[in-house]
């Protein structure tokens, strides 16, 4: 075995030395090595005579495991390494109910439920409803709900009332009845994982001491991500670190997770609980350059409810942080693909640069900037944009303004909002179509009775679209369909969860269009004509960009190779030699919704320290809202940044980048004609 010791800093060694019988917090940073600490640790522990298979190691996702595995099996050997219990949260929870769930009945070969599976369970229990009690009521909202009762460790008999209505009705109806279905078949989802070890460990103490005088040493990785729940398994699984010691792992500094149960403070609460808990604190940064880490030391500090720690570099490079004023959305995108297009001249990889954002919405601008330049990219933890199913119901009304007789659009756009249109309405109506050889449109023009009248209702709304229209008035078509149709309502009330991102995101299709007719209009949008229904027609010009933008989206994707877009929730964890901080905007970064400022510090801290090398930061001063357009002020966050590490970039030309995108058109044009 190789000395743990060997290769590491002072503190780092103070932390995997601390005395065995002890518990300890090691608050680590971003970029300080935790990961080396924490396989390091158990390392050491094994070095000093702790068997192996006395040794727990926690971790937050399955990736963290395996990467955790591989580095001890290279430190200590594949079969010393294979002794370790090392898992998941969950994972382990699952492990205590095989073998210990008969206790509450459980029998030890039950199923765990995956999304849609415990989905397909709520839709089974609102059709045991009355109608009208589940009208209008979203599953997904409903398994939403039940998750942060669980989270919170609260059986339906432990809740207490809750606003609005429909959680109400959630607690009182469908939670009881979800549990019951769960029992019924022998299965558990996700969240029973950790809370039914736990319910188990209150209820039979001689489980817990049993499951306990198992383990000697515990290390639980990324602590400040953890629920209350987990904090308590963590307390079951040790006896509060009394029975088993525990080194907790993390950084207050980056808890990011508020909106699924973590708490910043979970890591004061383990000092303060753990008895004899030393804390080691790791601060010497391997990622950033020193200006990029007096940035971040300058923003967190201004967070009250937090572990000081400053971090640090022995690396003396750096560019000033540059700070970019964007005259709008599109500009900001421009001057994005620009720097992108001048690094890769330099010599750069492409995999060398991230563009991050506070809500999936400000990726559209950047997708049609990147396609033009010819740079590839990918966007993860997220569709792109055309690709999100609000943006494509969206399209398919446009594509029946254009076009009456898509039945495809047709199809999507029906009962979107809901209107009693159901699959077996509409497979009828396919089947009467194909008997009159005619389209879904003019098969439903023909349809009587009640169905008739909830057809001709959408029929109508589609005429209203065509009218806003009025041959070339995008703009007026657009604010109809955001803003008239429905859309925002039914998001908002359907999918309470996710509604506010899509309706940020349909807002950010008018913008697309408002930007597209005013290109479209000075002969500069660039597309793909011979896509196009009419070349003279601003809609159909508009359909015809989305489709090839889509289709390259899904071929990018694919790619190796590529610019990382994503949110910076996706981001933690990651780090790149290049990236991109967009959308500084008062009111986006920080969310106007946010009811924790501290937590949206936290996040933007987050996006400064994945910068290895350079970091620029930019915001808009005009943004738009659908076919609206604001000003807009700088996020105070920029104002907590020291003048003197950054470089305010001058405005310079930025026309619409092309890139080489001939190949991707004559690709698309190619693929388009082979499926014809």
């Amino acid at each position: 075995m190789d000395n743990p010791e060997n290769g590491v800093n002072a503190p780092q060694k103070q932390a995997i030395t601390s005395p065995i019988g002890q518990n300890a917090l090691v608050l680590a940073g971003a970029g300080t090595g935790k990961t080396t600490v924490l396989t390091r640790r158990i390392a050491y522990l094994i070095k000093n005579g702790i068997h192996p298979h006395t040794i727990m190691a926690m971790t937050f996702t399955n990736k963290a495991a395996s990467e955790m595995r591989n580095r001890l099996t290279a430190m200590v050997g594949e079969e010393t390494a294979k002794s370790l219990l090392t898992g998941t949260f969950h994972s382990i929870g699952r492990r205590i109910l095989i073998k210990h769930g008969k206790s509450i009945k459980l029998p030890d070969k039950f199923v765990i439920l995956d999304e849609s599976d415990c989905l397909s369970v709520i839709k089974r229990i609102f059709k045991q409803c009355n109608s009208a009690d589940v009208e209008g009521e979203k599953p997904k909202d409903h398994l939403n709900w039940i998750r942060k009762w669980k989270d919170a460790g609260q059986f339906p008999e432990h809740t207490s009332p809750a606003f609005p209505a429909s959680r109400e009705f959630c607690r009182t109806t469908i939670y009881p009845q979800y549990q019951k279905e769960l029992r019924r078949v022998n299965a558990v989802d996700f969240s029973d994982l950790i809370m039914l070890p736990n319910y188990i460990f209150d209820l039979f103490p001689e489980v817990a001491q049993a499951v306990q005088r198992g383990f000697t040493h515990i290390v639980a990785d990324e602590f400040q991500d953890t629920s209350w729940e987990q904090y308590r398994l963590l307390g079951h699984l040790s006896r509060a670190g009394t029975q088993a010691r525990v080194m907790a792992v993390g950084d207050d500094d980056q808890s990011i997770y508020g909106w699924r149960g973590a708490t910043a403070n979970v890591l004061q609460r383990f000092l303060k609980e753990y008895p004899g808990c030393e804390m080691h604190t790791l601060e010497q940064n391997y990622r950033c350059s020193p200006i990029i880490l007096d940035a971040a030391n300058a923003v967190i500090s201004g967070n009250a409810e937090r572990l000081a720690k400053a971090l640090h570099t022995e690396r003396t490079d750096g560019d000033a942080i540059q700070i970019y004023k964007a005259r709008n959305r599109e500009a900001e995108a421009e001057r994005v693909a620009l720097e992108i297009t001048e690094g890769l001249q330099s010599g750069a990889s492409v995999n060398d640069f991230a563009v991050l954002y506070r809500n999936n919405a400000l990726s559209r601008a950047i997708e049609k900037s990147l396609v033009l330049a010819g740079i590839p990219y990918k966007v993860y933890g997220s569709l792109s944009f055309f690709q999100r199913a609000e943006i494509k119901d969206a399209l398919a009304y446009l594509r029946l303004v254009q076009n009456r007789h898509d039945n495809e659009a047709f199809w999507r756009a029906a009962n979107v909002p809901s209107r009693a249109i159901g699959d077996k309405t509409l497979e009828k109506l396919t089947e009467s179509a194909k008997h009159m050889e005619c389209s879904l449109w003019q098969a439903a023009s023909a349809v009587s009775g009640t169905v008739g009248q909830k057809l001709t209702r959408f029929m109508n709304t589609v005429d209203k679209l065509a009218k806003a229209y009025d041959g070339d008035h995008l703009d007026q078509l657009m604010d109809t369909l955001v803003n008239g149709v429905g859309l925002k309502e039914h998001y908002v009330e359907k999918e309470r969860e996710t509604g506010e991102t899509k309706c940020e995101n349909l807002d950010e299709l008018a913008q697309s269009a408002a930007s597209f007719e005013n290109k479209w209009r000075l002969g500069k949008s660039g597309i793909v004509s011979s896509l196009a229904v009419n070349h003279d027609d601003p809609l159909s010009e508009f359909l015809a960009e989305a489709v090839l933008d889509a289709d390259i989206a899904e071929r990018q994707s694919k790619l190796e190779d590529a610019v990382s877009l994503m949110s910076l929730h996706k981001a933690k964890g990651m780090e790149y030699a290049d990236v991109f901080l967009i959308g500084l905007e008062d009111g986006t970064f920080p969310s106007a919704r946010t009811e924790d400022m501290e937590e949206e510090r936290r996040l933007f801290y987050v996006g400064i320290t994945r910068a290895k090398h350079r970091l620029r930061i930019s915001w808009a001063e005009m943004a738009g809202y659908g076919f609206s357009v604001i000003p807009q002020t700088e996020s105070p966050f920029l104002q907590e940044i020291p003048e003197h590490l950054t470089h305010h970039a001058r405005p310079q030309s930025t026309a619409v980048l092309r890139g080489d995108v001939a190949w991707q058109r004559k690709e698309h044009m190619k693929n388009h004609e082979d499926g014809l």
